[in-house]
C-alpha cells in the first residue's frame, strides 16, 4: 500500500475514537487504584498480578496513541488549545506508563489524576 492510499482512507470519526479507545482506556486507568472506606473497614485496590499491570499498561499505551490520533489533521478541532490538551493526555499517559513499569500504585493514582485533569479541561471546552 502506498502512503497516498493510506492517507486517503476514511478515518474513524472523533466520537468513535473517544468511545472505542479513550473512554475505555481512561476508565481502566481511573479504576486501577483506589481506596474505599466503609463502616466495615478500608479496601485498597491496585494491580497485583503481571496480567493486571499489563492491562493498565495497555490502557496507558492506547491513551498515548489515541492522544496522537486526536492531533491528526482533519481530526483536530483547532491547532491551538486542542493540540495542547491532546498533548496533556499523551503526557499523562506517559506518566502512567512509567508508573506501571515501576509497579507503583501511588504513581498510577497520581498519573490518573493528571489524566483526569487533561480530560476534564478538554471536555469543558470541546465536548459536544
Amino acid at each position: 500500500m502506498k502512503d497516498s492510499d493510506f492517507k486517503n482512507r476514511q478515518r474513524m470519526p472523533l466520537k468513535q475514537v473517544m468511545a472505542a479507545i479513550v473512554d475505555l482506556s481512561a476508565t481502566t486507568v481511573f479504576n486501577a487504584v483506589s481506596t474505599t472506606v466503609t463502616d466495615k473497614g478500608t479496601e485498597e485496590k491496585a494491580p497485583s498480578t503481571p496480567e493486571e499491570w499489563a492491562t493498565v499498561g495497555a490502557a496507558a499505551a492506547a491513551l498515548s496513541e489515541s492522544g496522537r490520533m486526536l492531533m491528526i489533521e482533519g481530526r483536530a478541532i483547532d491547532r491551538q488549545d486542542w493540540m495542547k490538551m491532546a498533548q496533556a493526555m499523551v503526557d499523562a499517559a506517559a506518566l502512567t506508563t512509567e508508573a506501571v513499569a515501576a509497579r507503583s500504585p501511588q504513581r498510577v493514582f497520581d498519573a490518573g489524576g493528571d489524566l483526569y485533569t487533561a480530560c476534564d479541561n478538554c471536555h469543558r471546552q470541546y465536548q459536544r
